[in-house]
């Protein structure tokens, strides 16, 4: 009877939104869902392409090494917190040290972003149509546009799923979601330590002075607060034993605010990224693709601005009252985050992370503002509105020119796994290289890398003995690093060293490479060197090697 009684209701319901006018916003739900599904396919369309040799090869490395039992601080040097390392850690104990089983992992995080997304985007708007829109601009940047398991992206979805338990705490008083939340967030101050500190401070000005006066905002912010607390402990409880609190702060904060910050491009600011567009617009690629030119300018710059519509957006909000205090504080907050961390460098790979943020309040602008009293309000909306379409309709064109490109990829074939790149090229010389490498260097012998090409390592299951990753200097490496580097490679007398072009003859590593190695293969981006240590007392200033 309750089954029958409740398809009557939900048939009732069906013809009152009929009537309405309702079928339309039917229609939007099943595009919402539709969206969401073309996301997920694009997402495994995405699957095994595009190897980036620095930051995939950091987040696959130090989840390897994890995995292999090494603690982050003391065994290896590494300036993000580990968190993100932990669930590719587990997935390669699990499956072994595969591209499978790190390229899995960011499919699970890019479905979490799209379903979170999607999550907080009915919360929120209640139109279906603008939150299918909203979805489609996700689609094509999100993890599927760099799709590797990166600490950007499990910071996004911690702090969106952060955010969802604090709506719903506020919702419910169910205190637990208090906790839930508490967690999340200070999981995320263990993935990306900027944008985690960032949120949790703005929560704490925007967020819970906010709250309604029926609520005990004492208790909620203490359970909040305890959530994160347990989590900090249980890192403590397992990195401070092991490794000094200084050693953590001059990795986690002093090296990142000084070397990482002001390499080249880090510090160039709002104006980073607009030659992302211009090489959009060069005759070689628009004449070749000019639709997909024209969709990526009109999507890059909503990229570009969307932050800024964001925070207006939620503003508006504010003042208009469309949404309770607290919860535009809570999205202020989060749009506070992410354009916190990306403030150093406005390119579109930092913006991409911070687009969820953004997008949210600028979709519940316009949900609001369509149905708004005044004329000029209702008029600025359903313009935004078709720009918003106008951009999904852009994103759809990129999606299906992405999807015929996908044909022309060219495969690397390593021990690891199989990805695939859609530069002949890069792919010719990285394949060369990765062959090269399994054929001279011992499976137990160890390699390092120059430049930031540590996804060569992991390729290969070459392990590195030095706590480096990659060998980048003087931009990034301090002397001291390099010489600690020398020392354990004199000593150790068995591990490789991989050249990247273009080499620096003049550099203290450099040197002692040249003095101490011969090179066995090369191409045009490598240089293998093969340890002959033999040579160090008979020619101790040899000269760096010629390319072979």
């Amino acid at each position: 009877m309750n089954a029958e009684r409740a398809r009557s209701v939900k048939t009732k319901a069906r013809r009152h939104a009929s009537v309405e006018g309702g079928s339309w916003l039917i229609w939007g739900s099943r595009a919402e869902w539709a969206v969401l599904f073309l996301g997920c396919i694009y997402l495994l369309r995405a699957f095994n392409l595009k190897p980036l040799l620095g930051d995939e090869g950091v987040a696959a490395m130090d989840a390897w090494r994890i995995a292999s039992g090494q603690i982050p601080g003391r065994d290896f040097f590494e300036i993000i917190p580990p968190f993100s390392f932990l669930p590719t850690a587990a997935a390669f104990r699990l499956l072994g040290a595969s591209v499978l089983a790190e390229r899995l992992t960011a499919l699970f995080w890019g479905c979490a972003l799209l379903l979170l997304t999607a999550g907080l985007l009915r919360r929120f708007v209640n139109n279906p149509w603008i939150r299918a829109g909203g979805l489609c601009l996700l689609v094509p940047f999100g993890v599927g546009s760099w799709p590797i398991p990166s600490h950007h992206w499990v910071s996004v979805v911690l702090q969106l799923a952060a955010i969802l338990a604090l709506d719903k705490m506020a919702e419910t008083s169910n205190h637990w979601w208090a906790v839930l939340s508490g967690v999340l967030a200070s999981l995320a101050c263990f993935t990306l330590q900027d944008q985690g500190a960032y949120l949790v401070a703005a929560l704490l000005v925007f967020y819970f002075p906010l709250l309604p006066p029926r609520t005990s905002k004492a208790r909620l912010f203490s359970l909040w607060a305890t959530g994160g607390i347990a989590v900090a402990a249980a890192f403590a409880f397992w990195l401070l034993p092991r490794v000094s609190l200084a050693d953590l702060a001059y990795q986690w904060v002093t090296f990142p605010a000084h070397a990482y910050r002001t390499l080249p491009g880090h510090s160039a600011g709002f104006f980073a990224g607009w030659e992302q567009l211009s090489h959009l617009w060069a005759p070689s690629f628009f004449w070749s693709q000019p639709l997909s030119a024209a969709s990526m300018t009109i999507i890059n710059l909503s990229i570009f601005f969307l932050p800024f519509t964001g925070l207006a957006a939620i503003l508006l909000a504010w003042r208009k009252r469309w949404l309770p205090a607290h919860q535009a504080g809570m999205l202020l907050a989060l749009s506070l985050a992410f354009i916190g961390s990306c403030a150093h460098r406005w390119a579109l790979s930092n913006l991409t992370w911070a687009a969820t943020a953004s997008l949210v309040p600028t979709m519940v602008a316009l949900d609001r503002g369509i149905a708004a009293k005044l004329r000029w309000v209702r008029v600025m909306a359903r313009g935004a509105s078709g720009l918003i379409a106008a951009s999904s309709l852009c994103a759809g064109v990129v999606i299906l020119c992405h999807s015929t490109s996908y044909e022309h990829t060219f495969p690397i074939v390593a021990p690891a796994g199989t990805l695939r790149s859609g530069d002949p090229y890069v792919a010719n010389d990285i394949q060369q290289a990765v062959s090269a490498i399994d054929l001279m260097v011992p499976k137990n012998g160890g390699l390092v890398c120059t430049g930031f090409t540590p996804l060569m390592n992991f390729l290969t299951l070459r392990h590195n003995p030095t706590p480096l990753n990659f060998l980048w200097y003087p931009e990034y490496d301090t002397p001291e690093q390099i010489q600690s580097v020398m020392a354990i490679l004199s000593h150790d007398g068995r591990t490789w060293v991989l050249l990247t072009r273009p080499t620096r003859p003049s550099t203290p590593f450099e040197q002692f490479v040249a003095r101490n190695y011969n090179p066995v293969w090369s191409n045009d981006m490598f240089i293998l060197m093969k340890p002959e240590f033999r040579k160090y007392l008979a020619s101790p200033q040899s000269s760096p090697p010629s390319r072979p």
